[in-house]
């Protein structure tokens, strides 16, 4: 939420008072019957570990992300707006979401609004396309798809596809798709995807190399 210091405070005190009032419930992604998820969800426990031990910054989480550093800012190293945490899990999760041969996509709600959100979406592409994921999990989602504070419909099949989002709680927090858009934000009165910036190295792709034939035995 990239607002300025004195309007940020009382706007972050109106959005504590309604944005941060419903939450989604994390889903135990470690574990996961589907071990990938389980693999980028360790990578992603170890990640948010990293990122609160840096020295020199303080990751605050909810509305003190909000608060701290939009009035105090980098001057005294404080961090844990959304789109803070949002571009530090979308650059570190690369290398899992390469190996795993899964994708991953950003997705903000509310935008231009004080309760503006943002987070990121995993998910495999065999299974999901991305011009999927908010079709099936949330049709009325789109630009002011309809008052704030207004619950939306809960998909008829789940959606595969998970929502790494520390911002709620400052921790590795993983959400199924349908949680974080449904039970969880029913403040969300526009919710679309953003496609983020490619990381400045990008994750080699592993590709195994065929198995070689053993060669002959030779006779003794």
């Amino acid at each position: 939420m990239p607002l300025r210091p004195l309007a940020t405070f009382a706007a972050s005190l109106a959005a504590l008072a309604a944005g941060c009032a419903a939450k989604p419930e994390p889903y135990d992604a470690l574990r996961s019957p589907n071990p990938a998820l389980r693999r980028i969800t360790a990578d992603y426990t170890t990640l948010v570990e990293r990122i609160h031990d840096r020295p020199g910054e303080i990751w605050h989480h909810n509305w003190t992300g909000n608060i701290l550093p939009n009035t105090l800012g980098d001057r005294f190293g404080q961090k844990g707006l959304c789109h803070q945490w949002q571009e530090e899990v979308w650059l570190g999760i690369q290398p899992s979401l390469a190996r795993e041969r899964w994708a991953g996509v950003g997705i903000a709600a509310n935008v231009g609004e004080y309760t503006e959100h943002h987070a990121v979406i995993i998910y495999n592409p065999e299974i999901i396309a991305r011009e999927e994921l908010l079709q099936r999990s949330n049709p009325q989602a789109g630009p002011r798809s309809g008052p704030p504070h207004t619950p939306k419909p809960p998909p008829r099949f789940p959606t595969p596809a998970w929502v790494l989002d520390p911002w709620h709680t400052g921790t590795p927090a993983v959400y199924s798709l349908d949680e974080w858009l449904v039970r969880g934000t029913a403040e969300w009165f526009s919710v679309e995807l953003e496609i983020l910036p490619p990381p400045p190295n990008p994750a080699p792709v592993v590709t195994p190399s065929p198995a070689q034939p053993a060669p002959p035995r030779p006779y003794p």
